[in-house]
This record gives C-alpha cells, sequence and structure tokens, in this order.
C-alpha cells in the first residue's frame, strides 16, 4: 500500500482476499488516525512499523 498498490494488487501477491486487505486497512486507519489511504500509506511509512513487523517474523 505504501508503494501505491490497490488492495486487489495486495490481495493477489498475499494471497488473501481483497476484503481481507480492505479490513486490514481500516485497522490500521484506526492505529494510526489517518482519515485517507494517502495520509495512511505516509504515516506507515514515517513509522516504525514496517520495520518492527519485519524484525519480527522468523
Amino acid at each position: 500500500m505504501v508503494n501505491g498498490h490497490t488492495d486487489e494488487a495486495i490481495a493477489a501477491r498475499l494471497g488473501i482476499s481483497p476484503r481481507s486487505v480492505a479490513n486490514h486497512m481500516r485497522w490500521a486507519a484506526e492505529r494510526f488516525g489517518s482519515r485517507s489511504r494517502a495520509q495512511l500509506a505516509y504515516l506507515i511509512a514515517r513509522s516504525d512499523f514496517l520495520e518492527d513487523a519485519q524484525s519480527t517474523q522468523p
């Protein structure tokens, strides 16, 4: 999403449904307090959230 991909493209890449992607986006928007997809992408990219998530994966 940070790279501008659509929900459908993200879903295809992850092997999940576009609705699941939309639900994850909604959760992230609530967590980061964003009011738009562009603002959410900016806030996620600016935060340490992505680095923290990658460091916890096996």
